[in-house]
């Protein structure tokens, strides 16, 4: 698909999104943390397949409505090196037949991670107010690059992210983690998506849920970690650009 203006595709699978080769907040964290020939291999890697985990699976059963039932559970002992040969037949019989195989050592957070969520009435409030799952395309005049952003959760005036991480409710960790994987630029660049579709923001933030102790929390996004963020997507998106015009020239 050639992206001549904004547009949102919604519905749209997650492995149709990783499939489509344009800039997204990923890439932009790493134009944030690294350059030059790193980069190169990041964009030519830039295709990637979805795999489960604790916290995608949290994500499918709130925001989306998958239900657990709907799963089929690969049992803890297949987890040890000496079920290796029964793990791969398990695996090949039920992927074979188009069946979601899921490990069951995720299943008690998920379950517990769910609950957390479904007992926070600001969650559910804006779950209830937005839409999930929207995959917005645009192309960006300025640097010439083809973009797209995949939001949790999108209100007409308002996007929001969920996050769950290990440790966010305590504020050293909190800082940490907003600082190593980037959490305030994925909100600017979801900010940029609503831009391009002709939709400012007045609010943007995280739903964050702590995976030590179940906590949820509701940060909305302040305006100088806004404006913080939006000065390096800038620098990334340079970055890239440059990137971009180095493999051009390879050709």
């Amino acid at each position: 698909m050639t992206i001549n203006h904004a547009k949102n595709v919604s519905p749209c699978s997650l492995e149709n999104y990783a499939d489509h080769p344009a800039l997204n907040a990923s890439l932009i964290r790493s134009a944030y943390r690294f350059q030059g020939a790193f980069l190169k291999r990041e964009w030519n890697r830039r295709r990637f397949s979805p795999q489960d985990s604790l916290g995608s699976l949290i994500h499918e059963t709130f925001l989306e409505g998958l239900e657990l039932e709907e799963l089929v559970i690969l049992p803890s002992r297949y987890e040890s090196s000496q079920w290796r040969k029964k793990k791969a037949a398990f695996m090949s019989e039920h992927l074979s037949q188009g069946h979601r195989v899921v490990a069951e050592s995720l299943l008690d957070g998920v379950r517990r991670g769910l609950e957390a969520l479904e007992n926070c009435d600001e969650a559910l409030d804006l779950r209830e107010a937005c839409k999930v799952e929207q995959t917005i395309y645009w192309f960006d005049e300025t640097y010439k690059v083809e973009c797209k952003a995949r939001l949790d959760l999108m209100g007409m005036d308002q996007v929001w992210d969920l996050k769950c991480l290990r440790g966010c409710s305590r504020p050293k960790t909190l800082r940490k983690v907003k600082s190593g994987m980037g959490l305030d630029l994925q909100l600017s660049w979801y900010e940029r998506a609503m831009e391009a579709l002709g939709h400012p923001l007045k609010t943007r933030g995280h739903i964050l849920l702590d995976t030590s102790n179940w906590v949820v929390e509701i940060m909305a996004m302040s305006d100088h970690d806004r404006q913080r963020s939006e000065e390096i997507v800038l620098k990334s998106l340079a970055q890239w650009k440059l990137v971009l015009s180095s493999l051009d020239e390879q050709k």
